[in-house]
């Protein structure tokens, strides 16, 4: 009986928040332009290979004050040349510093990235800034520019002598850095 009167009580809850537009949910999807990936095996940068990706973030904010929001969210993020995805779930934070311009924010995401057999386990850290345009019932398009690091950790299942060609080492296997930029797109309701 007391888990369904707590079950009822945040229902109701959630239902009166929503009722008050505090809470907002986006979906972003955003080109990862690769700059850089270093590892302890050697680095390279855009001009060796076409480094390029995507992710698909989900969230939900929580409106603290006119100026500042925070979160959570689940995303999946594609890493090109070399290949890998992530399986982040991260924190996120959204802040308007203008107050004549409400629109325009700054936004940061942390978090770790679940390791499985499909995705590379580490922390990831999207930060920059965006803009919102306005349209029916509180939808929102979201229009971001940012930067995106990944910290993968390599499940180290193997040793990798020195001497190997860097181009043939299995990413899944050490630990990497890939820095790109972050350009996206989303809706915000």
């Amino acid at each position: 009986m007391k888990k369904i009167i707590l079950i009822a009580l945040a229902t109701i809850l959630s239902v009166n928040m929503l009722a008050q537009k505090k809470i907002s949910f986006n979906a972003d999807v955003a080109y990862l332009f690769g700059l850089q990936e270093r590892t302890d095996y050697g680095n390279f940068s855009r001009s060796d290979f076409d480094m390029s990706g995507a992710s698909l973030h989900l969230s939900a904010l929580y409106k603290i004050s006119d100026s500042f929001s925070a979160g959570a969210g689940i995303g999946l993020d594609r890493y090109d040349h070399p290949g890998y995805n992530t399986l982040p779930i991260f924190l996120k934070a959204n802040y308007s510093p203008l107050k004549s311009c409400r629109e325009l924010y700054l936004f940061s995401d942390l978090g770790r990235c679940i390791g499985t057999s499909d995705f590379i386990k580490g922390t990831m850290l999207d930060a920059g800034f965006g803009y919102k345009i306005n349209l029916k019932n509180n939808w929102r398009i979201n229009f971001k520019l940012g930067y995106n690091v990944n910290w993968a950790e390599g499940n180290n299942k193997t040793i990798i002598p020195n001497d190997v060609d860097f181009q043939y080492v299995s990413f899944d296997e050490i630990d990497h850095t890939r820095h790109s930029l972050l350009i996206g797109l989303g809706i915000e309701f």
